[in-house]
């Protein structure tokens, strides 16, 4: 992803000081503050060249992944049986 230099958090709009300080999902790119990008996740196959351990990823990238593993872990308990 394109890492975006935005002024302000992307998804509650604080304004980026030396008090908060400006991160960047891995996935997606956006500027988030550390309140809405803390979470970390591993990406690698969505994104390979960056390895197997953790990443920053933003609180709508988190949401979404951890929706794709619920809906895949309930996909495998039904393909089992």
């Amino acid at each position: 992803a394109v890492w975006t230099m935005a002024s302000a958090c992307a998804l509650c709009g604080t304004e980026f000081s030396a008090r908060c300080r400006r991160h960047h999902c891995r996935l997606c790119g956006k500027s988030v503050c550390r309140l809405h990008g803390s979470r970390y996740r591993k990406l690698p196959a969505l994104a390979p060249h960056l390895g197997s351990e953790a990443h920053r990823v933003c609180d709508e990238c988190n949401d979404i992944m951890q929706e794709l593993a619920t809906c895949e872990r309930a996909a495998w308990r039904v393909a089992r049986v």
